[in-house]
């Protein structure tokens, strides 16, 4: 049966064949000769193809969730931990130039006051030599006043404890003599 010819016959003697045949074959037949039989035939390689090509993209689907997205998924979070890291690395750069700028005013500070602790140091420390010198001073003209006087009454003390001295010599010799004198009246009188 030649049913690619556009003047499809069954030729004489073959009716019979074509009578015995079951359903399936006389569709066939029947599918062969109208033209439907040549897009059966394409449809069942395009859904051979397809089927092909459905297990292709189970395949990458399979690729996908099993490989890639798990890889892909790991990926955004070392990029996640990463945009942490960088941005905790800047605030802490931040924070330590914070710190230096502080530390930095803080010693700037404590110079200026320790420069003004110092200055006013070196001013009491001026004032207490002025003041010591003009106390030595002082003393030094005291001192001179003194010999002065001790000079001046040394003369007078000297001639009053030389008179002293005599009057207490001759006073010893009289107060020698009443003794002895009383003692012998005492004895005499004793005896």
């Amino acid at each position: 049966l030649n049913v690619n010819n556009p003047h499809f016959l069954i030729m004489q003697g073959r009716i019979t064949k074509v009578l015995n045949m079951n359903p399936m074959e006389i569709l066939s037949m029947i599918e062969e000769a109208a033209g439907t039989r040549m897009f059966e035939t394409k449809k069942q390689a395009a859904l051979k193809t397809m089927e092909r090509k459905q297990a292709k993209n189970d395949e990458i689907d399979r690729v996908l969730s099993e490989e890639i997205t798990p890889t892909l998924e790991k990926l955004r979070l070392e990029k996640g931990n990463y945009l942490t890291y960088t941005a905790n690395s800047t605030k802490i750069e931040r924070c330590e130039r914070f710190v230096t700028a502080y530390k930095y005013k803080e010693a700037v500070d404590s110079l200026e006051a320790e420069d003004s602790e110092l200055k006013s140091m070196n001013d009491e420390i001026d004032a207490q030599l002025k003041e010591t010198k003009e106390l030595t001073e002082f003393i030094q003209s005291k001192e001179e006043q003194m010999e002065e006087l001790r000079k001046k009454k040394g003369g007078e003390m000297t001639r009053a404890y030389n008179t002293a001295k005599k009057s207490e010599e001759s006073l010893s010799k009289d107060l020698v003599k009443l003794t002895t004198i009383w003692k012998n009246k005492e004895e005499s009188m004793n005896n």
